[in-house]
């Protein structure tokens, strides 16, 4: 596995979180045994990296704030089932799947500002960078149809001035704002509560296809994920942050 190369990085914490070269696997196994962003900053800030905190025993990891028995028997498997998280490393990359991690130099610089940051992102297609301005359309699931259009031409209008719009991909208003901006042939992203490969809603398959052409899908949550209630007000935080 070919090792990713990083810079020296501090997380806003103050938790150091490089030692130069650290395997991206490493942050990827770590992500995928559902310890969320606190729990892995925590872990970083207890073992000093990614990889030396998912190769430490059970009992040093329950000792970490944050994390369960069950999820620290997790990182434990998943630390012994390297095949599982290759497979999985190969699944993304044939998807055209990117995966940042935040001492990645490509790391979206508005997200560093964040209290916690996504650890992991994966995105398909791109994020802006700090160049543009991004400007946030959320609302109501259930707007109504003058919601629905001024939401739409609101995202018309904005991507027409230079701008990225940014949304959830949740019905309602949020689709109407992505649509807009699709069709004005402006940038808009996604951000998702659920991982890429379990898009949520399933009604917004053609629209995501779509916006990946004209900006990006993103989520820190990996393959397997559902878009569960507690993991889209996580994401809201990363609408925030882009925008």
């Amino acid at each position: 596995m070919a090792r990713k190369r990083t810079a020296i990085r501090t997380h806003p914490r103050g938790v150091a979180v490089t030692l130069g070269d650290e395997p991206l696997a490493a942050w990827v196994r770590l992500n995928m045994a559902g310890v969320g962003a606190v729990g892995f900053w925590k872990l970083l800030e207890r073992f000093g990296s990614a990889e030396q905190a998912g190769a430490a025993p059970v009992p040093d990891l329950t000792d970490v704030h944050f994390i369960t028995e069950e999820t620290a028997s997790q990182i434990h498997a998943l630390a012994h089932d390297t095949q599982l998280v290759e497979a999985t490393l190969a699944m993304l990359a044939d998807a055209r799947v990117q995966i940042l991690p935040y001492i990645d130099t490509a790391y979206p610089a508005r997200l560093r500002a964040l209290h916690d940051p996504p650890p992991v992102l994966y995105i398909r297609g791109a994020v802006p960078d700090a160049k543009p301005p991004t400007i946030a359309l959320v609302g109501t699931r259930q707007p109504d149809g003058c919601g629905r259009q001024w939401a739409y031409h609101a995202a018309q209008w904005l991507v027409e001035r230079g701008c990225v719009v940014i949304s959830g991909l949740a019905r309602g208003v949020d689709t109407a704002a992505h649509h807009g901006a699709v069709d004005a042939g402006g940038q808009t992203v996604a951000c998702l509560g659920g991982s890429l490969d379990r898009l949520y809603p399933l009604e917004n398959y053609d629209l995501a296809e779509a916006i990946v052409e004209h900006g990006g899908l993103v989520t820190e949550q990996p393959p397997g994920s559902h878009a569960l209630s507690a993991l889209l007000m996580a994401r809201n935080r990363i609408i925030a942050g882009l925008s």
